[in-house]
């Protein structure tokens, strides 16, 4: 029996109602949607921080990148075990106060430190969060709807990224820039709000049975690795490919601000409206596609043709991750809101060939692990891969030729390991 059963905590039934249904939905959709705002928080005004104190591209890099990495690397896995084995609610309340407390320090004690260690608190919250409510959405819907559900989910951070682009350049370009409550720290303390409206909501959310379990549910992390491995073959270059073509899009969220402004002279309030509806109309778009494609696909072909959607969605991401060699910030617009699209629907066919093949008690393990090697890739090691191959490439449009090398190359390696987990799928159909 697992702790969380003997915890008073309130619990769904086993069937619960559609509108009970409907409502745990909505408010695991909110909890992974400021999850992503609270990670996006400080990318519309990083370059008044880069100004206010002085800092380099590379240091950015570090607090976009290093900062968000160390801390899923480090707790990936163990806050994934979590998952699989306590109150999967209570976890979500928990890395919801986090990211408040994150937030705060950030912005009240404004210093280069603090502001690395509000960072890696977020990180931690974004390792715990996805597992958490990926376990519970599986517990809760039948597997022939898996893509449409989460495809919901994923509306989450598309609002979250896009509100907090949006709110955030808003905030910079109207706050008086000196005080507490001015400038950046003020815009990041206002920020701070949507968190504790939905640390509130959360205590609406009910944790429901466990479903799909095929071993113990209190298996051991040495335990939990050894039975991991023989999904390895099929996950390991799922999740490889996958993370890598989406470096385009995590560098996207962190250096399209720079280069609007750098290259093609925007303001801060026209960056903040441009990107949160790029963002927003992409990733809306992205979701709702992979959603659907992703039912429609499993339903004709299985996991196969699921499979084969994300590679062919990773062969469109190479030319779209041109988006900042265009002319034009129109231009830069489109292809940047067609990389999202095509990232957002590959990431939808991923997560759910994930809840698919992995039964329950492994589910949260897995994605934490993954998460952990993932996000050294797509967050530890883009951002500053730009910031590098920039400096080292000199000029105006530097960091604009730097973002597109990496985010082409990338999408272009990733596309090549998705196919090697096709040789695999045959044996992970048949688990």
């Amino acid at each position: 029996m697992s702790r969380s059963e003997n915890l008073p905590l309130p619990t769904l039934g086993s069937v619960p109602s559609r509108t009970e249904l409907a409502i745990q939905l909505g408010l695991l959709t909110l909890a992974i949607g400021i999850s992503g705002y609270a990670k996006t928080a400080l990318s519309p005004v990083q370059e008044a921080i880069k100004t206010s104190l002085s800092l380099s591209d590379n240091s950015i890099a570090l607090l976009q990148g290093a900062a968000l990495a160390l801390p899923v690397m480090i707790g990936g896995t163990p806050l994934g075990a979590l998952a699989d084995r306590y109150s999967r609610v209570r976890l979500i309340r928990y890395l919801l106060a986090l990211s408040l407390a994150a937030l705060c320090l950030s912005a009240m004690v404004p210093t280069y430190a603090t502001l690395f260690l509000g960072r890696m608190m977020i990180g931690l919250t974004v390792a715990g969060m996805m597992p958490a409510v990926l376990s519970i959405a599986a517990d809760l819907f039948s597997d022939g709807v898996r893509g449409r559900i989460n495809m919901l989910l994923g509306f989450g951070p598309v609002f979250g990224v896009a509100f907090a682009f949006g709110l955030g350049g808003t905030l910079l370009s109207r706050l008086p820039a000196a005080g507490l409550t001015g400038g950046w720290r003020g815009a990041l303390l206002i920020m701070a709000i949507p968190v504790v409206l939905a640390l509130a909501a959360s205590f609406f959310l009910r944790e429901p049975l466990r479903q799909e379990t095929e071993t113990s549910s209190s298996l051991s992390m040495r335990e939990g690795l050894l039975e991991l491995r023989r999904y390895a073959p099929f996950i390991a270059p799922l999740a490889l490919g996958t993370l890598i073509v989406l470096m385009a899009d995590t560098a996207a969220g962190i250096w399209a601000a720079p280069i609007l402004e750098r290259q093609y002279h925007l303001s801060t309030e026209s960056i903040g409206k441009m990107l949160g509806s790029v963002m927003l109309l992409g990733g809306l778009l992205g979701v709702i596609a992979g959603g659907f494609l992703t039912d429609f696909l499993h339903k004709l072909h299985g996991e196969r043709g699921v499979l084969r959607l994300a590679i062919a969605l990773a062969v469109l991401s190479i030319p779209f991750a041109a988006f900042p060699l265009m002319p034009s910030a129109t231009l830069f617009a489109v292809l940047l809101t067609m990389l999202l699209i095509a990232g957002g629907a590959m990431g939808i066919a991923v997560l759910t060939l994930f809840t698919l093949a992995i039964p329950n008690e492994l589910r949260g393990f897995a994605i934490g692990l993954v998460s952990a090697g993932g996000t050294l890739i797509a967050t530890g090691i883009a951002p500053a891969t730009v910031s590098l191959l920039s400096s080292f490439l000199h000029g105006l449009s530097a960091l604009g030729d730097a973002m597109a090398i990496v985010g082409m190359a990338g999408s272009l390696i990733g596309t090549l390991a998705l196919a090697g987990a096709a040789r695999a799928i045959p044996k992970a159909e048949s688990m």
